[in-house]
C-alpha cells in the first residue's frame, strides 16, 4: 500500500498553506496510514503531537446524525416524527414570508419533522445569537419563538437544525447530549479523547487556532459560540476530538458498530429534492448532494465518497464501496475548502489501497 501521494500533499500543505496536519486512514478496523506534521503552536514553535485535540466544529453533525439513527433503530422515533411531539414548544411556528408588499409573518402550514432537521430543510437560520443562555434545552427553546425562514421541507439552508436535533435527542433519551454521545458513539467506537467543548476546563490542551494573514499565521482565540457555558452541548459544532478518535468513529460507523449497515446506507442516500439541491450550491460541494447530515455523491458525478467538513479545516471522508475512511485535522480558520477537500480526496484515490 503506497500512501506517498497523500504524504507528499500533506508535506506540501504544511510548507505553503497550513501550520499543521493530522491524518488517519482506516479500513475495517485496520489503521492503514497515520501522519502528523507541522506545528501546533506557531508562536512557540511547538510540534504537533499525534494525540493532539482539535475543535471539530461541523464534523460534530455526523455524530448527532448517527445518534438520531440509533434512536430510529430503537423505535424511539421515526424520520417523520414531528419535532413538536418531542418538544411541544415548537408546535406553533411562524414563517417569515416576503413578497412585493414587504415582509410578514404567517403560521407554518407544516410541522417540523426529524427528517427535515437531519436534512437542513426545517427553516432555521444560522444565527447562534438567537439561542438563549443556559443549558441545551433552554438555549434551543428560544428558537421556538423565532420565525422560520421558509416553510418546513421546501428549501435547504445550513442553519441551526443540528442544535435543535441535539436538544430533541436529550428529550428522547432523557439525558444530556454529552451522555448520549458517550453511550451511542464513544463507547461503541472506542473513543477516549473526545468530549464537548463545553466540558473542556483548560483550553491550553487544545490545538490553538490561527488565521492566515498574507505570509504568516495570526493566532485566534477559540470561538466559544458553540460553548457559551459549561452546560450547553452543541449538536452542530461542539465536538472536541483527535484524529485518533475520529477515525475510529468513521470506521465504526461504516462497519455497522454504531448503527446497522442498512441505516448507514440510508444516511448516505440523497435526501433532498431538486429544488433544495439548488440551495446546496457551495463550490466545495460540486458533484455532491446532501444526505442525513453529510455530503453524498450525485449520480453521474464520478464521485463515490461521503462525509463532511469543519470550520477550522477538518475533513472527513468515507468510501462505502471499499470501507476506507479518512479524517484530516488542522487548526486554520478560513481555509480554501475547494482546494483542500478536492486535494485530499484526489490524493487518497492515487494511493494504492
Amino acid at each position: 500500500m503506497d500512501f506517498s501521494p497523500l504524504k507528499e500533499l500533506l508535506d506540501a500543505l504544511t510548507i505553503s498553506r497550513l501550520p499543521c496536519a493530522d491524518v488517519r486512514v482506516m479500513r475495517k478496523g485496520q489503521l492503514l496510514f497515520e501522519y502528523t506534521v507541522g506545528l501546533s503552536d506557531v508562536e512557540n514553535e511547538l510540534p504537533l503531537q499525534s494525540d493532539a485535540r482539535f475543535c471539530a466544529y461541523s464534523l460534530t453533525k455526523l455524530l448527532t446524525s448517527a445518534c438520531t439513527l440509533c434512536a430510529l433503530e430503537e423505535g424511539l422515533l421515526t424520520l417523520d416524527t414531528k419535532l413538536c411531539e418531542l418538544m411541544p414548544e415548537f408546535s406553533t411556528m411562524q414563517v417569515l414570508d416576503e413578497d412585493t408588499t414587504g415582509r410578514h409573518l404567517r403560521p407554518a402550514r407544516e410541522k417540523i419533522t426529524i427528517r427535515q432537521l437531519l436534512t437542513m430543510s426545517a427553516g432555521f437560520g444560522a444565527d447562534m445569537r438567537l439561542l438563549a443562555p443556559g443549558d441545551t434545552q433552554a438555549a434551543v427553546r428560544a428558537l421556538a419563538k423565532q420565525p422560520l425562514l421558509f416553510e418546513p421541507g421546501t428549501r435547504w439552508l445550513y442553519g441551526l437544525c443540528y442544535e435543535v436535533l441535539g436538544a430533541a435527542l436529550e428529550r428522547v433519551y432523557g439525558m444530556r447530549l454529552r451522555d448520549v454521545f458517550r453511550l451511542k458513539i464513544y463507547e461503541k467506537a472506542g473513543m477516549h479523547n473526545s468530549c464537548f467543548l463545553s466540558e473542556v476546563r483548560d483550553l491550553s490542551g487544545l490545538t490553538p487556532l490561527c488565521r492566515v494573514c498574507e505570509d504568516s499565521y495570526v493566532p485566534m482565540a477559540f470561538d466559544m459560540t458553540y460553548a457559551p457555558n459549561a452546560v450547553y452541548d452543541s449538536g452542530g459544532a461542539g465536538l472536541v476530538t483527535s484524529a485518533q478518535d475520529y477515525i475510529r468513529f468513521l470506521d465504526a460507523l461504516q462497519g455497522g458498530r454504531i448503527v446497522s449497515k442498512a441505516s448507514f446506507s440510508q444516511m448516505c442516500a440523497r435526501s433532498i429534492n431538486d429544488i433544495q439541491q439548488r440551495d446546496f450550491n457551495w463550490p466545495q460541494m460540486k458533484g455532491y448532494s446532501y444526505g442525513l447530515g453529510l455530503r453524498v455523491p450525485l449520480a453521474g458525478s464520478g464521485l463515490s465518497d461521503v462525509g463532511w467538513g469543519g470550520a477550522a479545516g477538518a475533513y472527513a471522508l468515507m468510501e462505502p464501496a471499499s470501507g476506507v475512511s479518512m479524517c484530516f485535522f488542522t487548526s486554520v480558520l478560513g481555509t480554501d475548502e475547494v482546494y483542500l477537500y478536492s486535494s485530499l480526496r484526489d490524493a487518497l484515490k492515487r494511493c494504492t489501497l
